[in-house]
């Protein structure tokens, strides 16, 4: 792999794709992040097996590629990069970084390793704002379980259909749902104890 990015994007794609980046220690892959060449573009991905997040910049490729390099060393030497342009080029799972002014090498894995994240299906049927959605999720926040020894109590269910979007959780004391109206934007929240 062989190309130039500019490193305020590289930074942004990072700061995104890092947030889900796994600290696990029986499955070392998920400590990275996998850099590939895809459509003329750079693909940022990163994964906890639960969740996944491909984020793509811009780049000038010369050369494709793909390869898994950890997280942590990556985004911190590009952070501290102030130079505008860099140049990432691979050679036997090792990431060469260019500047102006720094270079380094990472030893990083196969991308073969890195899991597959599942791609979305291209017939989405419906859309609610970011708005919406936030207020939704904090409609029902206040019952999900705190305690992780009931994961399936930990978070929030969330089920759509053409008319609404009904979110719910349960702490199995408290139970709330919150229905937002695609149509008509009304919404109606029920909490029960």
């Amino acid at each position: 792999m062989k190309l130039l990015t500019n490193q305020k994007n590289l930074k942004r794609a990072l700061n995104i794709v890092e947030r889900v980046v796994s600290k696990n220690n029986s499955l070392p892959i998920l400590n990275n992040i996998l850099l590939k060449t895809e459509n003329g573009r750079l693909k940022v991905s990163a994964t906890n097996l639960e969740i996944g997040i491909n984020c793509f910049i811009g780049s000038k490729i010369e050369e494709v590629g793909q390869i898994a390099v950890p997280a942590r060393i990556f985004s911190d030497f590009i952070g501290n990069v102030t130079d505008e342009k860099v140049a990432i080029t691979t050679k036997n799972n090792i990431l060469s970084i260019d500047s102006d002014k720094y270079k380094t090498q990472i030893l990083s894995f196969d991308a073969k390793d890195f899991p597959i994240i599942p791609k979305i299906k291209d017939n989405s049927f419906g859309s609610i704002s970011a708005k919406t959605l936030r207020e939704s999720l904090t409609a029902v926040f206040d019952s999900v379980a705190l305690s992780e020894t009931r994961p399936e109590l930990a978070g929030v269910a969330v089920n759509f259909n053409k008319n609404n979007t009904v979110f719910a959780s349960t702490d199995s004391f408290r139970l709330t749902e919150k229905i937002v109206d695609l149509k008509n934007n009304n919404f109606t929240k029920k909490h029960s104890r």
